[in-house]
């Protein structure tokens, strides 16, 4: 649009009136009003113009008739047809700047209520996102409550070994909790990832619910430094390949 070469004030007007209804669609509330000022500009150009034409018209008019008056001797009609072209141009500006008020206070509303719609939107994708949270705040107390509770038992059988149970049953379940709460997460990484084996899909869950090394080690009976080295490993299932590539972690909860 910025290429485009327009000198007249039609042209002009059309020009930024497009500009302003591209602005608005894009949000762009400041330049909306700026392009939708320059065309109100240019639209009153334009009426003045021929507003211009019309005055010049009725005036050669005028003198014609006020020379035939003057000959025929009818200074009535003159004065009559002076009257009504002043009349008339009175009309037409009246309507002009009526129509031009009009047309502004439209424009304002509507670039006010797409305003308060953005600002709506807003609101209600934040509060999904808060829902969101707290939903995967759940399922991660949830998980940890199994490892404390797993603890305290092994503590009182007198084992040493901290180790977390997950029978199927809990793996659908978490499952079934994230596919709903993240946009159907596990489906969206297998058809990505199709390679990707069933227990590869579990380790992205706990990733997913931002699980942290040492909880995972529990669930995987192994040390928190095993798990880091699977999170190293792991980067190459996903393509995570480079120096510059992100952490694993960072990519899964992104995804």
């Amino acid at each position: 649009m910025n290429k485009i070469k327009v000198d007249k004030p039609n042209d002009l007007y059309i020009y930024y009136y497009i500009r302003h209804l591209a602005a608005t669609k894009e949000h762009d509330y400041s330049n909306a009003v700026s392009f939708a000022d320059s065309a109100y500009h240019y639209i009153e150009e334009m009426y003045g113009n021929e507003l211009n034409d019309k005055e010049k018209y009725y005036t050669s008019l005028v003198t014609a008739q006020y020379e035939k008056g003057i000959s025929e001797e009818k200074a009535n009609l003159l004065i009559w047809v002076i009257g009504l072209i002043f009349l008339s141009a009175i009309v037409v500006v009246i309507f002009i700047v009526y129509a031009f008020r009009q047309y502004k206070l439209k424009a304002k509303r509507k670039i006010k209520y797409e305003k308060e719609r953005h600002e709506m939107e807003e609101k209600t994708h934040e509060e999904e996102l808060r829902h969101k949270e707290i939903q995967l705040s759940t399922m991660r107390s949830y998980l940890l409550k199994k490892i404390n509770i797993a603890k305290r038992i092994e503590e009182i059988r007198g084992n040493k070994k901290d180790v977390v149970v997950l029978t199927e049953e809990d793996w659908e379940e978490i499952r079934m909790f994230v596919d709903n709460v993240e946009g159907n997460f596990i489906s969206r990484l297998r058809e990505r990832f199709p390679n990707l084996s069933d227990d590869d899909v579990k380790f992205m869950i706990l990733l997913r619910l931002k699980m942290s090394s040492k909880a995972m080690g529990l669930i995987y009976n192994i040390s928190e430094k095993s798990i880091r080295q699977k999170l190293f490993v792991y980067k190459s299932k996903v393509g995570l390949e480079g120096g510059n590539s992100p952490s694993l972690r960072s990519f899964i909860e992104a995804f």
